[in-house]
């Protein structure tokens, strides 16, 4: 990253100015005062530099201590911490800090694109904490069921909240809390039964705010806090969801598009842990009467107070989440039944429904059928479904895409007129419409009953989604279908690894804001892993170690190493080296082949040029009669060779023609 980030492998710039924030106690230890010379002030320097001290004191660690003080606060880094503002003339102002209570303890921040241009753990981190890590490790507590009573205000762009969140603290010596909420939003007071009203300070600049508790609480300790709060929020856009971010309209839609507000995972429109939490949950929403609502949860229908408040103009939704959700979603629009079905995926029950926006009514009637078979379709591989019910909202947009939180899922129909061109995105599948939903659907099982450890794994949301969607087209489309979506996998994963590998997550593409490097590595290449991988092993262990992952991490946090040892079980064999290359490693290997027919056999040979990797590799014999055999040849050293059994006169022999391998064939 800082390769795309700079041009060079190491980052050389001068710099005209540094601010340094440091604990006071490593002051001798990190600061030469031997090279660091008094000398007399000039006022112009004063000046120069009490203007620059104002202007980044503000910038890191500032706290907002509500009606307590009006006066600029700042919490001090912790003992071996610190922050580095370096301005350049190149790159403008970078940050680099060290923080040592997180898992990547190094990070460089570019502040004039905001994003992060390098994280990563440094030595002394790595030997203590290992190669892996999981998020839920920094966690001070553990969040067991919110109680949320929400009201939306959508058109003012307000939310008035009341959350109810019982926690169990999960190490000792805890003294503070701290919480994520919109930085746009105001917390109003802190509460709870056996503290009264808690001290709380907002963290300026960050959607977090601190709890001081009035004793220290120890493992185990049970704690529920009443917190109040309200204020304006933005809807969360649908970002990497939703395809081609980024492209430009040609023309504006003749026709408005029907209002949606989301608010999710990236709007923290509530109060939640750092790191997204398993809970149950119960929310009560009021809207305007105009609206309506789906959320996080199974509906409660009809809501006990909706009849009196639909008299003030307003109406009232309750949904309840008795199987813990990562985190809570709420979608407002105007929105009409389309069906509802009642249905068993792997052996579960579970109830679905489907609404849509009330232009697109007549469009997706098919959607409930379609829903309907891809979910038990889904159940029958994995052998359960996460939750009792599902909502799936048909909602107008410009463009394709959609997202999928806890219960429910959000499909983009693309209203006739857009002219928004998608074509050319690594995730459009023009020959296949029913991708997106198989994929939005995916997410039930995939990011949410089994969720990701860190930013890292995000390809067990993502990849597997996108791969579980590959397995519905498999099933329900001719083969054609399916290899021209492994072509346009392949031919996107292949022109996007060079940017990094799959176990860079979010940060793929970050540097460029260019989402589509995102959707090539994290979707495609991810999915294409798995299909290597399957084929690998043979349908029989590959899908034995889907349902075991899925057993031992339903609604826990997993990784790619527990996702390989769940599949080295079930196959019988290491898988070390095809993670190591896949996941880990962004190298494409380059392959030599070719092939010999003597008599009634065809000798094919396979060459790696650089080091050995695992992949399988299909090897298409075409006979003169037409006909098509193809036989898997698994790689695994520097040459392989193979000898098929002919069946009659051939009239070619080719390697990868079905798209089913991350290689280049080379002469």
């Amino acid at each position: 990253q800082v390769r795309i980030f700079s041009g060079n492998e190491a980052l050389v710039t001068d710099i005209d100015m540094a601010f340094l924030r440091l604990n006071p106690a490593d002051f001798s230890a990190r600061v030469d005062t031997g090279a660091l010379r008094p000398r007399s002030v000039a006022a112009n320097d004063l000046r120069s530099a009490t203007a620059l001290f104002n202007d980044y004191v503000g910038r890191t660690l500032q706290v907002d201590l509500g009606d307590l003080s009006r006066e600029r606060w700042s919490l001090l880094p912790s003992a071996g911490d610190f922050v580095a503002e370096l301005r350049t003339r190149r790159f403008g102002t970078l940050t680099y800090t060290r923080s040592t209570s997180e898992a990547e303890d190094i990070t460089l921040f570019d502040r004039k694109a905001r994003h992060n241009i390098s994280v990563y753990a440094s030595a002394a981190k790595l030997a203590a904490r290992g190669r892996f890590y999981s998020e839920d490790e920094q966690l001070d507590f553990d969040i067991e069921d919110y109680q949320i009573d929400a009201e939306f205000v959508p058109d003012r762009g307000t939310v008035t909240g009341n959350a109810r969140i019982r926690l169990r603290i999960a190490r000792d010596s805890v003294s503070s809390l701290t919480f994520r909420l919109a930085d746009s939003l105001v917390v109003r007071g802190v509460y709870s039964q056996a503290f009264g009203r808690l001290l709380h300070l907002r963290v300026v600049g960050q959607n977090s705010f601190i709890v001081n508790l009035p004793v220290v609480l120890n493992h185990d300790t049970e704690l529920t806090l009443n917190v109040v709060y309200g204020g304006r929020i933005a809807p969360q856009i649908f970002d990497r969801e939703a395809i081609g971010v980024g492209q430009e309209l040609h023309e504006p839609i003749f026709l408005p598009l029907e209002q949606r507000w989301l608010y999710s995972n990236r709007s923290y429109w509530y109060p939640q842990a750092a790191v997204t939490d398993y809970a149950t949950a119960k929310m009560r929403l009021t809207i305007p009467a105009e609206f309506d609502v789906i959320g996080t949860g199974d509906p409660v229908i009809p809501a006990p107070t909706a009849a009196a408040d639909a008299a003030r103009g307003r109406k009232v939704a309750e949904f309840t989440a008795a199987s813990p959700a990562r985190y809570l979603g709420v979608i407002i629009s105007r929105l009409v039944p389309v069906g509802s079905s009642r249905l068993a995926a792997g052996g579960k029950a579970v109830s679905l429904y489907v609404q849509s926006s009330p232009r697109q009514g007549g469009r997706v009637r098919d959607l409930t059928r379609t829903a309907a078979s891809v979910f038990e379709f889904y159940g029958s591989i994995v052998g359960d479904a996460p939750y009792p019910s599902f909502t799936l909202a048909a909602i107008e947009s410009d463009r394709p895409g959609g997202h999928s939180p806890p219960y429910f899922a959000i499909l983009n129909q693309v209203v006739l007129g857009s002219t928004f061109v998608w074509r050319n995105d690594p995730v459009s599948f023009d020959d296949y419409p029913a991708f997106f939903l198989a994929h939005e659907v995916a997410h039930q099982w995939w990011g949410h009953a089994v969720g990701w450890k860190n930013y890292h794994e995000q390809w067990i949301s993502e990849g597997f989604a996108q791969y579980f969607a590959l397995l519905y087209a498999e099933k329900d489309r001719n083969p054609s279908v399916v290899a021209n979506i492994l072509r346009q996998m392949r031919q996107t994963a292949l022109a996007a690894s060079d940017q990094g590998p799959v176990y860079l997550g979010y940060r793929l593409g970050h540097i460029r804001a260019d989402e589509r490097v995102f959707r090539s590595v994290i979707y495609n290449k991810a999915a294409m892993v798995l299909h290597m991988l399957r084929r690998l092993l043979g349908d029989e262990a590959f899908f034995a170690g889907i349902r075991g992952f899925y057993t031992d991490w339903k609604f826990r946090k997993a990784g790619t190493d527990d996702f390989r040892q769940a599949m080295e079980r079930a196959g019988g064999r290491d898988l070390n080296r095809f993670f190591e290359t896949w996941i880990y490693g962004s190298a494409i290997p380059r392959v030599k082949f070719s092939s010999h027919v003597t008599g009634g056999e065809a000798l094919v040979r396979f060459e790696q040029r650089g080091e050995p990797v695992d992949v399988p590799v299909t090897v298409t014999v075409t006979y003169r009669s037409g006909e098509p055999e193809e036989v898997v040849v698994p790689l695994a050293d520097k040459v392989t060779e193979r000898t098929i059994p002919l069946r009659g006169p051939v009239r070619s022999i080719a390697a990868n023609a079905d798209y089913a391998a991350l290689v280049e064939l080379v002469k």
